[in-house]
């Protein structure tokens, strides 16, 4: 695990956080239809990576990923709907889907975080930090994320 204190920023220090945390919840699924058919219905918005693009398809919840993305090969997306979010990755002998849901709590703590993306909005992450001791001192690991939306690009 990677000690989150190490990689904030000054911008990260002065975001906005929360108390809570994120439960994970994995499915191995080996069809490609069956895949596809629970990461569309899952009806949020977010983004996919398919081996036939060159360019993620990015996807708002009032417009899921064109029809045409259901008969293609899913390599990795992620979609967010409320306090859900849903994780989609390949693996050599089929796919990952685990929903990760956040929940009150006075155990964890929760940060954002922006990536940037090679073209199109910045991604935003939620991301889940609680106490651990490690030789006998409490630091605040990272347990845990989800994606949660694009940040609005100005002009947008």
């Amino acid at each position: 695990m990677i000690n989150i204190l190490q990689k904030l920023s000054p911008d990260d220090i002065r975001s906005d956080f929360s108390q809570g945390e994120l439960r994970l919840n994995c499915e191995i699924v080996s069809k490609r239809a069956e895949v596809m058919a629970k990461f569309t219905g899952f009806r949020g918005s977010g983004w996919l990576c398919t081996a036939e693009r060159q360019n993620i398809i990015i996807f708002a919840e009032d417009s899921p990923p064109p029809a045409e993305a259901g008969g293609e090969w899913p390599l990795w997306g992620e979609a967010v709907k409320g306090a859900e979010s849903l994780h989609l990755r390949r693996y050599d002998t089929g796919w990952q889907i685990t929903t990760i849901t956040k929940f009150s709590s006075s155990k964890g703590i929760l940060l954002h975080k922006r990536l940037l993306a090679r073209s199109g909005p910045p991604f935003i992450y939620e991301i889940s930090c609680t106490p651990q001791e490690i030789n006998g001192v409490a630091e605040l690991r990272q347990t845990s994320y989800r994606f949660v939306g694009f940040l609005p690009q100005s002009g947008e």
